[in-house]
């Protein structure tokens, strides 16, 4: 059993380097859809204005008076029954203070075509014009006693604005004024809702809550056909981003395939390697290394061709060493992490993610005295940082058990299974923790400790059993 499960071992080390390209790329840079739309508001002008006149506690004779008009007319208007004039609505928007906003079915259909417009400049990180365009609406919250909704959907645009600007304090105040009002909202509103919940959590590091709230979006669109004027390819990339990061590389992979199948059109080339990339990496977590070899060199060429950044080639170097560990060609490994490296800025995640995993290759290629060496010094660069520095730590225990596997360690073997373990398993690098595990599992057999071993391989089985379930659950 051991043999089979030991060729799935990866590292979501191998996310944390293709992670803040996703959040940059695929759900980001894709091109403009075509232009939409969404049906107006069921209520007619009537109404919105009666709505209105009660909520600023102004009589129907006042508001005769405001519009020029007899109190007959405004109640029959009201009724719907008639309708006000051109100079009449004039005078009721300026009392208002909604010059510029929606009310008749014709002027809410435009509004709300204007309103995904803004949706995708945020998309594809034109910020001035969105910018331009909140600006221009800035008194949406007028309309909220007739028309809750159409602000609503306003605000969860305006929301993810402020994410992107990573504004999160204002954008989660914002979402918070919905949360007891989830029941009498929209369903497309309750989608951008949860989207939004969504794309804040994962950019607060939160991957479990982000993905939980994505798939809550993603129910609704599945089971409410037509209920966004496109569907929402950004979606798809984060629920698939989300099972990268917390290792769950089947579904990932699932969700993946669904965005190439349905947006390939629509994909810019820097997008679509972005989204590549991320299929290589969980392509090696599933041990399908040729396919992954192919989407990696094929990343290279593309990235060259854009003149893309270094964090781009670095992070497809990077890949491309996980591959090599697959293969357990320690040398050549150790050589594209350190490659990777140089591509990185130094102290920053993506920096100690290839330098641990270029020692943790170099530990199968040299000699334990050079090792310790390397595993020393990175160590005291990372002194201050508590998440590598663990990293490192234990990756130094790790060749002490290695040195003397026959030799029992208390010392060693307590660091790893109490302090490393658990703190990998938070983060949820699974496949770390397996690697670690299996050191254990190995040592305390040689060292006859078996009860020790056996629990360590059950714990192996149970981290294969929970990433290696498939869209329907099953192993």
């Amino acid at each position: 059993m051991r043999l089979h499960l030991q060729r799935h071992k990866c590292s979501r080390l191998f996310c944390i380097v293709l992670s803040i390209l996703t959040l940059r790329g695929v759900a980001t840079v894709l091109m403009l859809q075509k232009d939409t739309y969404l049906p107006a508001t069921s209520l007619t002008v009537g109404e919105k204005t009666r709505l209105l006149r009660k909520h600023r506690g102004i009589s129907q004779d006042e508001m005769a008076e405001i519009i020029r008009a007899r109190r007959s007319r405004v109640s029959r208007v009201e009724r719907g029954e008639d309708e006000y004039t051109d100079e009449q609505m004039r005078a009721l928007r300026v009392h208002f203070n909604i010059e510029e906003l929606p009310l008749t079915p014709r002027e809410c259909t435009i509004f709300v075509r204007r309103l995904y417009y803004l949706r995708s400049l945020i998309k594809i990180r034109k910020m001035i014009e969105a910018e331009q365009i909140l600006k221009e609406m800035a008194n949406i919250g007028n309309l909220e006693p007739c028309d809750f909704d159409m602000v609503m959907l306003c605000r969860m645009f305006e929301v993810q604005f402020l994410i992107v600007n990573k504004n999160y304090a204002d954008a989660e105040k914002k979402l918070g004024l919905y949360d007891d009002s989830l029941d009498a909202i929209s369903l497309e509103n309750l989608y951008h809702y949860y989207y939004n919940k969504g794309y804040l959590s994962i950019c607060l590091g939160d991957y479990d809550n982000g993905l939980k709230l994505f798939l809550l979006a993603y129910d609704l669109m599945e089971s409410h056909e037509g209920l966004l004027p496109e569907n929402d390819e950004r979606l798809y990339s984060n629920i698939a981003l989300c099972y990268t990061y917390i290792e769950m590389p089947y579904k990932a992979i699932h969700f993946l395939l669904m965005a190439r199948q349905i947006f390939a059109n629509d994909m810019t080339l820097r997008a679509n390697m972005n989204m590549e990339r991320m299929l290589a990496q969980n392509y090696v977590n599933t041990n399908q290394l040729d396919m992954a070899q192919k989407l990696l060199d094929k990343c290279l060429i593309d990235n060259e061709s854009i003149k893309g950044n270094d964090t781009h080639t670095g992070s497809t170097l990077f890949s491309t060493g996980f591959i090599c560990k697959k293969k357990e060609d320690w040398a050549s490994a150790a050589k594209y992490f350190e490659q990777a490296a140089e591509y990185f800025q130094d102290g920053t995640d993506n920096y100690y993610a290839a330098i641990y995993q270029k020692l943790s290759s170099i530990l199968h290629t040299t000699t334990f005295s050079k090792a310790k060496q390397l595993i020393q010094e990175a160590k005291s660069v990372c002194v201050a940082n508590e998440l590598w520095s663990v990293y490192f730590e234990a990756l130094g225990h790790y060749l002490v058990i290695k040195n003397r596997i026959t030799l029992y360690n208390n010392e060693s073997c307590d660091y790893i299974e109490n302090i490393a373990i658990p703190k990998f398993i938070m983060l949820h690098d699974y496949f770390c923790a397996v690697d670690f595990y299996e050191l254990l599992a190995k040592h305390y057999e040689m060292s006859k400790r078996t009860t020790k071993s056996l629990l360590a391989e059950k714990e192996i089985l149970n981290i294969y059993r929970r990433c290696f379930a498939n869209q329907e659950g099953e192993i």
